[in-house]
């Protein structure tokens, strides 16, 4: 019994590289003929990542060496080797502890002042802004202009519970309360 192929390349910040060390370690079973490659540099360099044809292409040196080495050998992504694409990080993400500490809605004044007090719709609209600019956000528009394969897309994840032991945190129960 023949099994259909599926390619899954994943692009990213240093989180990639994260889920590529625990896809190594701990590799998954899965169905014969599935394969993932992993692609990932620092936000920095991940800029310099640009769409050329039909593949994402590095125009630094350094970034062509970090997803030469984290892909095994790969030094651009050709969109038609792959069934799917996932994003990981690059800058999407919202800084709960900026955001907080610099505005806020009313929802907010239960925990205490805030700094800069904002409407519900700008709260959203710089959280909006702030995604759509990301870094990731670029990438994914960059592969859906020439490629209709699905898309993931995965944030940074959160600060680990560690923030709670800084001073400024600490206390704040905006951190420790779930229906915030």
């Amino acid at each position: 019994m023949s099994h259909k192929k599926y390619s899954v390349c994943v692009i990213g910040n240093s989180h990639v590289a994260a889920l590529k060390q625990a896809w190594t370690n701990r590799a998954p079973v899965v169905s014969a003929g599935f394969s993932v490659t992993f692609f990932s540099a620092q936000n920095r360099l991940m800029t310099c990542l640009e769409r050329k044809g039909r593949a994402l292409v590095p125009t630094d040196d350094e970034l062509a060496q970090k997803l030469e080495f984290t892909s095994e050998g790969k030094r651009s992504s050709e969109v038609d080797d792959y069934d799917a694409f996932v994003f990981v990080g690059s800058g999407f993400c919202i800084d709960l502890q900026r955001f907080w500490t610099e505005c806020g809605t009313t929802d907010g004044l239960r925990f205490g002042a805030v700094q800069n007090l904002v409407s519900r719709a700008c709260f959203e609209a710089v959280v909006e802004a702030v995604l759509i600019k990301s870094l990731l956000a670029d990438l994914v528009r960059k592969i859906s202009a020439i490629t209709s394969a699905p898309v993931i897309v995965a944030s940074a994840p959160f600060p680990s519970e560690r923030i709670l032991d800084d001073d400024a945190f600490k206390d704040d129960a905006r951190f420790r309360d779930p229906a915030f």
